[in-house]
């Protein structure tokens, strides 16, 4: 018996499955994936409406031809949702075909070439085509996404392009080049940061280029893997160097007690966590700007590489390439910053003990230190620093506040009003600006954050000991109340939270597969 079939019998299920399966006489077939879709299956020969389209898309149907017994068939990959739907007789008889959940979309994409997907723009059969015009075009697609990451996925036959949209790699926006292609787009993506292709398995360098008319700036990051090579490009977006914290979406409590850190410590240290994306570079980048009101602060910044060029202040890349002697890494630097006299020390990231110690020495001789650390909490930052061998009463005298950062999906302008309350609901048909990123109803993230003031209020190092604190569940719920985000994005947030789970990298599709559950009841 397939496994699918034991788990819906555990589930008490079962007896439904087997009755329709006996009233409707329907046969089930079982197929390994895409392969066989594409040996087997063409598109039904039944006129299909746009709003059939919508509907098998959102509920996981996939209407076929069967070209060798000649007949319609329904491609499911769990039937229990779906015989509830009114989809017999126009596109099947009496057979269902399962495949793999996870060769559903490319077997959709494959039968329904998706009209929201964007082209590369470029033929790639073409001998004629350069490597520039590759790279090129593959920004633009990126661009238009609006994604904040493109991945290169070296594969067994091609190399796999997927596309980081608010969080998500979108699945139906993947492309795939050949290897031969993939290895030239790899050298000229190198050769775009000035740094020596074939002495260098792994880099993290940045380069910049002309997109949608504009100079775009690119992280890029290359690592030798074991088919090939991992590459990651980040989007450096344009972020104003003077912009408010109001500005990047905080909300007024959270802001009131940034403020307040800022203002009231001309030493100490400042710390930004989160997962990586979750802003913290802009969010410190902001606390500068609001810091240096007046143009009169030494500001000295050492990053992994500079990310945001901010005129007036120092700006230094960590640069391990070449003889040692010559290395520029965040202990050296910091080192060299004290003989500088600065104001302000901002350090693009805490990674081991040494780069904590230095931390902890240049606030302790007055100095106003910002940085981040990879944690999920204000709680857990703290036990970081413990971890890294940071002594309790430098923490005690020195961590003056902890800002942790999220980013939740938001509604789209589409979204519904719930009552005469302030709240809305996502609109499960979206619009053309949700659709083609893949979750309708949904557009963009909104920054959550918890914030404490902590300088010597650690007796315990609990935060209900904090001067001052703000809860991201607070402020879910303020966002919530006001319409920013549905009940459905909060609840997965809270539930996340309730497991030790800081993240909502799932929480769209969480989101999703519910709103298919209820649908079909």
């Amino acid at each position: 018996m397939n496994k699918r079939f034991d788990l819906l019998r555990e589930k008490g299920q079962w007896d439904f499955f087997d009755k329709i399966i006996q009233e409707n006489s329907i046969s089930i077939d079982y197929i390994r994936g895409i392969d066989d879709i594409k040996e087997k299956y063409t598109l039904t020969k039944e006129s299909i409406t746009p709003e059939e389209i919508h509907h098998f898309k959102k509920f996981a149907i996939l209407p076929a031809y069967d070209t060798i017994n000649q007949e319609n068939v329904i491609i499911v990959t769990s039937i229990m949702r779906r015989m509830k739907k009114d989809i017999h007789g126009k596109f099947f008889n009496k057979r269902v075909i399962m495949i793999p959940d996870n060769d559903f979309i490319a077997s959709f994409d494959f039968l329904f070439p998706d009209e929201n997907k964007l082209s590369l723009d470029i033929e790639l059969n073409d001998s004629n085509l350069k490597t520039s015009s590759i790279i090129t075009s593959i920004l633009n697609k990126a661009y238009r996404l609006e994604a904040s990451d493109i991945h290169f996925n070296w594969r067994k036959d091609n190399v796999c392009i997927r596309y980081r949209v608010a969080g998500h790699l979108l699945s139906e926006q993947e492309d795939s080049i050949p290897l031969d292609i993939a290895e030239n787009v790899r050298i000229g993506l190198i050769n775009k940061t000035s740094k020596e292709v074939y002495n260098i398995q792994t880099i993290n360098a940045k380069f910049s280029t002309k997109i949608a008319n504009k100079d775009q700036e690119y992280r890029l990051s290359v690592m030798k893997s074991v088919s090939g090579f991992s590459i990651v490009i980040r989007h450096l977006h344009d972020v104003s160097t003077n912009e408010t914290l109001e500005d990047i979406g905080f909300m007024e409590k959270p802001t009131s007690i940034i403020r307040d850190i800022i203002n009231e410590n001309r030493y100490g240290m400042f710390l930004f966590t989160g997962p990586t994306g979750s802003g913290k570079t802009t969010a410190l980048y902001t606390v500068i700007h609001e810091i240096d009101t007046t143009k009169d602060l030494a500001i000295k910044t050492i990053e992994d590489p500079v990310e945001i060029y901010y005129e007036g202040i120092d700006q230094v890349s960590v640069n391990t390439q070449g003889e040692k002697e010559n290395h520029v890494t965040y202990t050296s630097a910091i080192i060299e910053f004290l003989r500088q006299d600065p104001d302000i020390i901002l350090i693009g990231e805490l990674r081991g003990e040494s780069e904590v110690q230095q931390a902890g020495r240049a606030s302790l001789t007055g100095h106003f230190v910002l940085s981040t650390l990879h944690t999920n909490d204000v709680e857990s930052t703290i036990l970081r620093l413990f971890d890294l061998n940071m002594a309790k009463d430098i923490v005690e005298d020195t961590l003056c506040g902890i800002a942790s950062l999220n980013l939740i999906p938001k509604l789209c302008d589409c979204k519904i009003k719930v009552g005469k309350t302030k709240k809305f609901k996502m609109n499960i048909n979206g619009c053309e600006k949700c659709v083609p990123f893949g979750y309708p109803g949904y557009h963009g993230r909104v920054p959550i954050i918890e914030v404490a003031r902590t300088k010597f209020m650690l007796d315990n190092f609990k935060k209900e000991n904090f001067k001052d604190y703000y809860s991201k569940e607070d402020n879910i719920i303020y966002l919530l109340e006001n319409g920013v985000v549905d009940r459905e994005t909060a609840d997965a947030y809270l539930k996340n939270e309730e497991n030790g789970i800081n993240t909502l990298s799932n929480a769209t599709k969480e989101i999703w597969d519910d709103v298919i559950k209820k649908g079909v009841n």
